[in-house]
């Protein structure tokens, strides 16, 4: 049972250090655009995945409307879409990296 809690700790700690760079990654984007244009620029998500792979972000549309449920693009997807990406990728970081450092604390911290 620790070894599964110890992986889950540490596919936590993983997850939120990847979002926290990608977060950083469009922290820095979202400043150099923000000096080019003379006022504050904040990318939205839709506007990263657009700019990273605009293929998949055409085809996860109809894939969630046919596979998952109908609506849940309108409903849930598209609003988090027109989110800040550095809200979208920041908190689930930050969330992630707090969960797995409160675990780690409660264990007795780090055996070497």
């Amino acid at each position: 049972m620790q070894l599964i809690g110890r992986f889950f700790g540490f596919i936590a700690r993983f997850l939120g250090l990847v979002l926290l760079l990608a977060a950083l990654a469009v922290l820095t984007m979202d400043m150099l655009a923000s000096m080019h244009q003379g006022a504050l620029r904040l990318a939205s998500a839709g506007e990263v995945w657009a700019a990273i792979h605009r293929d998949s972000l055409l085809l996860a549309e109809p894939a969630i409307d046919r596979h998952v449920w109908p609506g849940l693009w309108q409903s849930a997807v598209l609003p988090v879409l027109l989110w800040p990406a550095i809200a979208v990728l920041g908190v689930p970081a930050i969330l992630l990296l707090t969960l797995a450092s409160r675990r780690r604390r409660r264990r007795g911290g780090i055996s070497r």
